[in-house]
């Protein structure tokens, strides 16, 4: 009889126990989970709403306070007033910063290269292939003790437009003499492992096309970019038409187009 009378105490107490459960489930316990929702969607709005400020900030800044293209060049029309006016064709002379042009163009952003490892080897100014003593120093080299180094001279191959002949690879010595005008270098650690690789461009003299009378003649060098307008070349890379026009006292061809579908008919019409 009195495990009987226990057995009833505890699961009447049990029976208080879960209403009052499902009375603070239904009571306090629903207003704490509405809270909670109500906190995360302010916590959601508030982060949508620091994202839009964000965007719209970088978009207004950028378009307002940004650099105008028009203030990088300084452009002077020299060949407005030399027009021959017996010549019944006259070819337009283009603002390249004219109003009708300015919505449509829009200043790149810089290239950077990020390199895991130092420039170890450069081309110097007498056309010898040669090791970059601060590279070596900026990459813990020893500069009198400098990496295993092997080079490669690139040449086209005969009758093709795509397909280059690499020779044999061949040990550095310090100033190496190169007869083609791209080479591919190579270096190695102790262990044989590959720690650098570059390629390297230069202007080789060609005797087999020209003999110079000696090392200050030059021939006439034309450049010529077919992959963009004048005006564009002007708007895109001002400092380089500056230093072309007034540091080398280069001579713009005005009226020089495309003819071609590729370089070599544009630039040898």
């Amino acid at each position: 009889g009195c495990r009987t009378e226990k057995r009833s105490v505890w699961m009447l107490e049990a029976d208080i126990r879960s209403a009052k459960k499902s009375q603070w489930s239904r009571g306090g316990g629903g207003r704490c989970s509405g809270d909670i929702t109500l906190n995360m969607k302010l916590r959601y709005a508030l982060i949508f709403l620091t994202a839009l400020a964000i965007v719209t900030f970088h978009h207004v800044q950028k378009e307002f306070f940004g650099p105008r293209l028009e203030t990088m060049v300084i452009y002077e029309n020299y060949y407005a007033n030399e027009r021959d006016p017996e010549v019944g064709c006259q070819f337009p002379i283009l603002h390249p910063f004219d109003e009708s042009i300015l919505p449509h163009v829009k200043i790149a952003k810089p290239i950077r290269c990020f390199a895991r490892n130092k420039i170890l080897t450069m081309i110097d100014t007498t056309g010898c292939l040669t090791f970059n003593k601060s590279g070596l120093a900026d990459g813990g080299y020893d500069v009198d003790s400098p990496p295993s180094c092997y080079f490669q001279e690139i040449v086209r191959a005969p009758q093709s437009d795509f397909k280059v002949i690499y020779s044999s690879p061949t040990l550095m010595s310090g100033c190496d003499r190169l007869q083609s005008d791209f080479v591919f270098v190579e270096c190695y650690n102790f262990a044989g492992i590959s720690i650098y690789q570059n390629y390297h461009a230069s202007v080789q003299r060609n005797q087999s096309v020209r003999k110079f009378k000696n090392d200050v003649e030059l021939s006439v060098a034309v450049i010529g970019l077919d992959s963009m307008s004048r005006l564009n070349f002007m708007r895109q890379l001002p400092l380089s038409y500056r230093y072309i026009t007034e540091v080398l006292e280069g001579v713009v061809l005005l009226g020089f187009n495309k003819v071609g579908e590729n370089t070599y008919p544009n630039l040898v019409p």
